[in-house]
């Protein structure tokens, strides 16, 4: 069994400052940002392992990417994996009331 590595996009991080800087300040809830945080962190690096555990979704956009979406509270980080090079690229993370198949 191989370890795949482990691949953060810019976007993603981005858009999780943005989910962070909302729950903390406008929500006024920096323990549940914090909490959220961590567990989405926690998720994308267990990827590591066994990245294809979770529902492959189908873009027309992508139609050679192993595209995968895994949902972490009532967010969904959207991720590709390749088996060739052993890489998870995590591209986005949306919440859950957003129609992310748009987005992509």
């Amino acid at each position: 069994m191989s370890e795949y590595f482990i691949n953060i996009s810019s976007q993603f991080r981005e858009e999780l400052e943005r989910i962070y800087f909302y729950i903390s300040y406008v929500l006024s809830s920096p323990h549940t940002a914090n909490k959220l945080y961590f567990k989405v962190k926690e998720s994308v690096l267990s990827l590591n392992l066994f990245p294809e555990r979770y529902s492959k979704i189908l873009i027309s956009n992508y139609p050679n990417h192993n595209l995968r979406k895994m949902v972490v509270n009532n967010y969904i980080i959207i991720y590709d994996v390749d088996n060739v090079s052993f890489q998870v690229s995590v591209l986005h993370i949306f919440h859950s009331s957003q129609n992310y198949l748009d987005k992509l």
